[in-house]
């Protein structure tokens, strides 16, 4: 019989396919990262992909919160150590910690996750406590939840794009790392050149599918954060929030 590990250890070693300019792992990989244990441990506890798909159920990321202390370098083996801790409302919360090699704390986050029915899409608030009320760590990687996001008021359109095929994932929707990339990318040239960020921020709010016309906002906060905001132009509906502070 298999040990149940209430804690989720996974060793990735830095591609250079995974860098930036600065040979420094990227935000949106560090996200696929989290993505792939979070599945990997909900699978071994017994309520992920498998478990809900038989009860006409999913999950679905809503929230990340991510503090960055130091970023890996291209070569370097990391370990992302990922638990369920506790319920928030409708919300199923999930951390994470990524430590070097020597234990050193490179990053922490904190993420927010729904279930839905196939059907109608609604959440499952009863489906959630049954699923994981046995299966919780009291244990923080970070002390708060990630926060809902604010509309930006006095957004500048930046740019627009289409959906392409490589956006999409087996769902026929805009994985979610591809909607950090692009919110990413809407940042000024200077702030991702010669500086790094120390906050991410992420509200997942609509699907986006293939041909799509999406356009991206962007909002200067007087803390010198960046307000973002993806709508999609095709349904009008705004596809997430995103806030982002560098140093």
């Amino acid at each position: 019989m298999e040990t149940i590990k209430p804690k989720w250890e996974r060793i990735f070693k830095v591609h250079s396919y995974e860098v930036d300019i600065h040979k420094k792992l990227t935000i949106p990989w560090l996200c696929n990262y989290f993505q792939e244990c979070a599945w990997e441990h909900a699978e071994h506890l017994d309520f992920g992909y498998t478990a809900l798909s038989a009860i006409n159920k999913f999950w679905v990321l809503s929230r990340i919160h991510i503090e960055v202390e130091e970023y890996p370098l291209w070569g370097e083996e990391i370990t992302v150590t990922t638990w369920p801790k506790g319920l928030d409302g409708m919300f199923a919360i999930r951390d994470y910690l990524v430590t070097a090699a020597d234990g050193r704390i490179l990053a922490a986050a904190t993420t927010s996750w729904l279930i839905l029915d196939t059907e109608k899409h609604r959440p499952q608030r009863i489906v959630l406590e049954e699923l994981v009320k046995f299966k919780l760590v009291d244990d923080n990687a970070l002390l708060h939840h990630a926060e809902k996001l604010p509309k930006p008021e006095q957004a500048v359109k930046i740019d627009d794009f289409r959906v392409k095929y490589s956006d999409i994932d087996i769902n026929h929707h805009v994985n979610n790392a591809k909607l950090v990339r692009w919110a990413i990318d809407g940042l000024p040239a200077n702030a991702l050149l010669n500086s790094q960020i120390k906050t991410f921020t992420i509200n997942f709010i609509a699907e986006s599918k293939l041909d799509d016309s999406i356009v991206l906002w962007r909002e200067r906060e007087e803390d010198g954060a960046f307000l973002i905001s993806l709508v999609n132009e095709s349904g009008g509906k705004e596809l997430c929030r995103v806030r982002i502070i560098s140093s």
